[in-house]
C-alpha cells in the first residue's frame, strides 16, 4: 500500500503540499485546509507532538527531565512511546531531553486474555531493553492503583504489579450501579495508578495517551458528570494533580494523524497493541459521548475537536485557590465538598452513591 492509498481524500484534491511542491497525499482532520506530502506530513505531526510541550516550558528552567509515560496499548501511547525511542537515537528532529520511564498497563480480569497482552508487552520491552535504547520499564494492572503506597521491589518476582488487588477492583467495579459508575470508575483507577507509581518513583510527570478527539470526547462526559468548570483543566496540556503533572502532549493531534503517522512509522507493528482495552459499556455517558463526536466527524463536522477544547479552555474556576481537594480524584473542593464528611468533589460523591459497598468503596479510595 502507498502513502496515497492511506488517504484517498486528500490524493484526490491533486494538490501540492502545504510545505513544499510536492504532491499532497496526505491530511490532517480536514483535507479542505491542508495537504502534505509524506516528510512533511510526518515532520507536522511530530512537530505539534514537541511543540504541545515546548509551548508550556514543561522541561525548561531546571524542571526536572523525569517523565512517566502510560503506555495502554492504543494507537496514542504506540506514538507516543515511538516518539521516546527515536529521542533515544540519532534522528533528523531535535531529541526530546527526558529520562523516561514506561509503565505499562493492564485493564482486563480474564487471564487468558491478560496473557496475550503480557506477551506482547514483554516483547515491546524487549526492544526498549535494546543498547542505544535502555527506557526502563514495569508492567501494572489497574487494580494496582488501590495501594496508596506502591511498593516497587524490584526483585519481588511479580510478573506485574496489582495482581493482589485484582478481587477487590472486580468486586468494586461489580459493585457500582450503572455502566456509567463503572466506566468512570475505570478511568479513575488509570488516573490513581499513574499517579501513585509515579510518587513511589520520584517521578513528577507523566505522559497521558490521550489525542485531541479523546478529550473532546472527555469535555462531553466530563460536563455530563458534573465536573463543571474543572474540565478546563482535565482537558489542558499540562495539568498538576494527585501531587503529580499531567501532560498531555497529543492535545493538538487527532485520531487519524496518530492512525496515518503510525502506519508510515511502523508504530502500529513495532508498539500497538490490540484487545489491550476494554470497549466503553453500553449506555455509558462515556460511551454515548464517544458516539455523538464521531458522528459529528462523519458528517463533515470536522472542527468539533477544536471548537470544543478551545471553549473549554477559556472556562475558569471562580472559587479561588483550593485549601483541600477531593480524596479520590484531587479536583480542587468547593464548600459544600468540604463540609461533606467524605471529603469527595461532586463526581466522586456521586460514584460512592452508586456504589452498592460504600464501605468497601471508602476503605479501598480513602486517602
Amino acid at each position: 500500500m502507498t502513502s496515497a492509498d492511506l488517504d484517498p481524500d486528500a490524493a484526490a484534491l491533486g494538490r501540492k503540499c502545504v510545505k513544499c511542491d510536492s504532491p499532497g497525499i496526505l491530511s490532517g482532520i480536514d483535507a479542505r485546509k491542508a495537504v502534505y506530502c509524506r516528510p512533511c506530513f510526518v515532520q507536522m505531526v511530530k512537530h505539534k507532538f514537541r511543540s504541545a510541550l515546548g509551548k508550556r516550558r514543561v522541561y525548561k528552567d531546571g524542571a526536572s527531565k523525569e517523565t512517566l509515560l502510560v503506555f495502554d496499548g492504543s494507537p496514542a501511547a504506540a506514538l507516543a512511546l515511538g516518539q521516546l525511542v527515536e529521542s533515544k537515537r540519532e534522528t533528523d528532529h531535535r531529541k526530546l531531553m527526558i529520562e523516561p520511564t514506561v509503565l505499562f498497563t493492564l485493564e482486563t480480569t480474564d487471564p487468558e486474555r491478560a496473557g496475550r497482552i503480557l506477551q506482547r508487552y514483554a516483547e515491546i520491552g524487549a526492544k526498549l531493553a535494546e543498547p542505544g535504547i535502555g527506557i526502563p520499564f514495569r508492567i501494572a494492572h489497574l487494580a494496582a492503583g488501590l495501594q496508596k503506597n506502591i511498593e516497587l521491589e524490584a526483585d519481588s518476582g511479580e510478573q506485574y504489579l496489582g495482581k493482589e488487588q485484582i478481587a477487590i477492583y472486580e468486586r468494586l467495579l461489580s459493585a457500582m450501579q450503572s455502566t456509567t459508575a463503572r466506566s468512570e470508575m475505570t478511568r479513575l483507577f488509570g488516573e490513581l495508578l499513574a499517579a501513585r507509581f509515579a510518587v513511589a518513583s520520584g517521578i513528577d510527570k507523566i505522559w497521558l495517551p490521550r489525542t485531541g478527539d479523546d478529550l473532546s470526547k472527555d469535555v462531553v462526559s466530563f460536563f455530563s458528570l458534573g465536573k463543571g468548570a474543572h474540565t478546563s483543566s482535565l482537558i489542558s496540556v499540562s495539568e498538576r494533580r494527585l501531587g503529580v503533572n499531567f501532560l498531555r502532549p497529543m492535545h493538538d493531534i487527532g485520531d487519524k494523524e496518530v492512525t496515518l503517522l503510525n502506519r508510515l512509522e511502523g508504530y502500529d507493528e513495532r508498539y500497538e497493541t490490540p484487545d489491550s482495552r476494554e470497549p466503553l459499556p453500553p449506555a455509558s455517558i462515556h460511551l454515548v459521548a464517544a458516539n455523538f463526536i464521531d458522528m459529528l466527524q462523519r458528517e463533515g463536522y470536522t472542527a468539533t475537536t477544536s471548537t470544543l477544547l478551545a471553549s473549554t479552555a477559556k472556562i475558569v474556576d471562580g472559587s479561588g485557590k483550593a485549601q483541600e481537594y477531593c480524596r479520590i480524584c484531587g479536583s480542587p473542593a468547593t464548600q459544600k465538598d468540604k463540609n461533606s464528611p467524605t471529603l469527595l468533589c461532586y463526581p466522586c460523591r456521586r460514584l460512592r452513591e452508586e456504589c452498592s459497598e460504600q464501605t468497601l468503596f471508602d476503605d479501598a479510595l480513602g486517602s
